[in-house]
């Protein structure tokens, strides 16, 4: 009778212990999912620094929406990428429009869409963004821009 019991017990903890394992596995995967992404942000940051701009993108398109850096990496594919650094400028729009959807309130995101938009020819969009960013960058570029229309 008692070790029956005690294989009972046995079983109850051995179920117990799978079940956590899998609930707690579960959060365990988001956690290092999240952190992928940081990986892959700060691996494109080294890239992008070493002028490995298609590793770089590579690396930045690996952030998933969940890391904090997910707006940042799509700012830098769109404005540092694609147009500062191969004159793309119309395929990074698509890049600056997810930043701005994800973090509206970012400076740096409404400095560089503003600039951007600018540079394909929207320039009254680009002066919106660029005011409400109210940035010295930004007030610069306005700056530039009224030098070039006066």
């Amino acid at each position: 009778m008692k070790t029956r019991k005690n294989h009972l017990l046995t079983a109850m903890l051995v179920l117990l212990a799978a079940v956590s394992g899998v609930l707690g596995w579960g959060r365990w995967q988001d956690d290092w999912v999240y952190r992928r992404g940081d990986c892959a942000y700060l691996r494109g940051r080294d890239l992008y620094a070493n002028h490995n701009y298609d590793a770089a993108l590579v690396e930045y398109q690996r952030v998933t929406r969940h890391s904090p850096f997910y707006a940042t990496t799509q700012r830098s594919i769109g404005h540092n990428i694609y147009g500062r650094k191969w004159g793309q400028w119309e395929q990074g729009i698509p890049y600056l429009e997810e930043a701005y959807r994800v973090a509206p309130n970012d400076t740096k995101v409404l400095e560089d869409i503003g600039r951007a938009y600018v540079k394909i020819g929207r320039q009254q969009e680009g002066i919106e963004f660029l005011r409400k960013a109210n940035t010295k960058i930004a007030r610069s570029a306005l700056d530039e821009l009224s030098t070039d229309n006066g």
